[in-house]
């Protein structure tokens, strides 16, 4: 029982991979898997322009990322990351430059990536994935700059802050910082557990210590998610938003 509820919240983390799809899409699914799992959010997949395809658009710390996935069965055609040739590069360009426009995004910084996947007939999940950040450049006069590796005009993170008596942790808590997450494009949810919830006039049943651990258990493996013991440390009713502005200045937060 307890390994099938670990099967389900990771597959409704990090999606899911339908065994009897193409090599292809088999291998895009694997890569979705895989940058969730880096922290990525995926915000579009097959995005088909007239002018090209992208495989995978996704967004890391504000950056806008495009992604190429290339699966192969073996190495006997040579490396996944051979075949994006000039011709790819030059579509990809006008295909990311296409989706910027359209969902004015060219004020924001972007890269495109290339991930390479090998998975043999036999096997029921990938023998190995890699993934090539701005391994391509884009191409052709008048594209974007890319910020990548300088510095940038990019806007304050945007932090959520989670409290709780968290008595104990439950799925329904990782479901609605996920999805509170995903709608309001958070780079970090910080999990505050309360020395005394207002709801809770008796106190919370386990220890500090015990609910930490439990906390920890619970988020470990999700990148976005971090646990701050603020309140644990200077007790109060609600979480001591100074504490935080001093530790975020720069920070757009949401409670």
């Amino acid at each position: 029982m307890l390994r099938r509820l670990t099967q389900w919240i990771d597959q409704w983390r990090f999606g899911t991979i339908d065994p009897k799809a193409p090599l292809g899409r088999r291998g895009e699914q694997a890569a979705e898997r895989f940058l969730r799992k880096k922290g990525y959010r995926i915000v579009a997949q097959n995005d088909r322009q007239g002018i090209g395809e992208i495989d995978i658009v996704a967004v890391e710390n504000r950056t806008v990322v495009f992604v190429e996935v290339k699966t192969r069965s073996s190495e006997r055609r040579g490396h996944p990351g051979d075949h994006v040739d000039r011709d790819k590069e030059q579509r990809l360009t006008r295909a990311a430059l296409s989706f910027l426009k359209r969902h004015r995004l060219l004020e924001h910084r972007a890269r495109i990536d290339v991930i390479a996947v090998w998975w043999p007939p036999e096997l029921d999940e990938p023998e190995r994935i890699e993934h090539y950040e701005n391994a391509v450049q884009p191409t052709g006069r008048y594209q974007w700059f890319n910020y990548v590796g300088g510095e940038s005009a990019m806007p304050a993170s945007r932090l959520g802050i989670f409290g709780g008596s968290f008595d104990p942790v439950h799925t329904g808590h990782l479901i609605l910082a996920d999805l509170c997450r995903e709608a309001l494009c958070l780079d970090k949810v910080l999990w505050v557990p309360a020395a005394k919830s207002p709801l809770k006039p008796r106190g919370p049943e386990a220890s500090n210590a015990a609910r930490l651990e439990m906390l920890q258990l619970a988020i470990d493996g999700h990148p976005a998610f971090h646990v701050h013991t603020c309140e644990l440390q200077h007790p109060a009713v609600s979480p001591p938003p100074s504490a935080l502005r001093d530790e975020y200045p720069r920070a757009e937060s949401f409670c």
